[in-house]
């Protein structure tokens, strides 16, 4: 078995996995040798290494197809929810529509009064 410095340990972890989580680790390793005299090696071969890297990628990878599973459903929420009020605005503004043509028609008949009115008004002189 070939014996690691914990020193090359915690620089490789650090390098793939980032300095909190390496310090982590190199903690975890400490507290399972508490035993040994020399905490400066430890019984870590680069197999056991490997394969922790290793069950360390698949909890990444696990991690973000759980991400990308909660993004598709954030965004299915968030297109019905624009879909939601498109609807309501579309209803708005067909209101408004009516509104504006009942207006424009009462308008009318306003201005074809008063016109009449002077029609008749000045053809009484």
């Amino acid at each position: 078995m070939t014996v690691i410095p914990i020193t090359q340990i915690y620089n490789y972890l650090a390098s793939v996995l980032g300095k909190d989580t390496a310090e982590k680790h190199i903690d975890y390793l400490k507290q399972m040798s508490k035993g040994m005299e020399n905490e400066s090696q430890l019984p870590v071969t680069k197999d056991d290494l490997y394969k922790e890297v290793s069950r360390l990628d698949l909890r990444i990878s696990e991690t973000k197809v759980d991400l990308v599973k909660e993004i598709a459903n954030v965004k299915v929420e968030l297109m019905k929810e624009i879909a939601n009020v498109k609807t309501e605005l579309m209803k708005e503004i067909a209101n408004f529509k009516v509104d504006i043509i009942k207006w424009m028609f009462i308008f009318w008949i306003g201005q074809a009064g008063i016109s009449i009115g002077l029609i008749f008004h000045f053809l009484k002189k």
